[in-house]
């Protein structure tokens, strides 16, 4: 439906695990097979747990469990990967992964100290060095999201009499919504 190729592509991946799950690793463990589709909240719970098994942290099974219920979704079925018993399993897999911590609130970067970063890109002679301190300038003009300006490109960004241009390609920026922002030279 109305979904990017990648989004696409990664639930597809993960669909055909969680089949795999419910069909070869039952029968590898002497078990009849699971039915994937409709699947049942225990069907997902042991699913979560055989990733665990795996090496998943908690902080990776959102896309595993989005695939299964898509695919319900998409098939006019109830989504089984929701409920008390999902969000129990994944919060004390938190806990264990030490993610239930509160983060420390983050302090806002000095603009004294992004300006030292830009002076930096400007004083150097080293294409790495200049390339991050321009990633690190136009994330801090921008971005609130300290990865969205990771993949940027030459491309992306203009030089222009009314500022400084960046067209963003970002995952929280529907392409539909994707347009340039400015900001005005100092």
């Amino acid at each position: 439906k109305g979904r990017r190729a990648g989004t696409k592509l990664s639930y597809v991946g993960k669909w055909e695990r969680f089949t795999g799950f419910c069909t070869n690793e039952q029968r590898r463990a002497g078990r009849a097979p699971r039915s994937s589709l409709p699947a049942s909240g225990r069907t997902v719970l042991a699913y979560l747990g055989f990733l665990r098994e795996e090496g998943v942290k908690e902080a990776s099974l959102n896309p595993y469990v989005s695939a299964i219920n898509q695919a319900h979704a998409d098939s006019g079925l109830p989504k089984p990967a929701v409920g008390d018993h999902i969000k129990l399993l994944r919060r004390g897999y938190a806990e264990e992964d030490g993610l239930a911590v509160k983060p420390v609130k983050g302090t806002p970067v000095p603009a004294a100290a992004i300006f030292a970063v830009a002076k930096l890109g400007i004083d150097t002679d080293e294409a790495e060095v200049l390339r991050d301190a321009a990633a690190t300038v136009l994330a801090f003009l921008f971005m609130h999201r300290g990865d969205t300006g990771e993949h940027l490109q030459r491309e992306d960004i203009s030089i222009e009499p009314r500022g400084i241009g960046l067209n963003p390609r970002s995952k929280t920026c529907p392409r539909n919504e994707a347009r340039p922002c400015f900001r005005p030279h100092d």
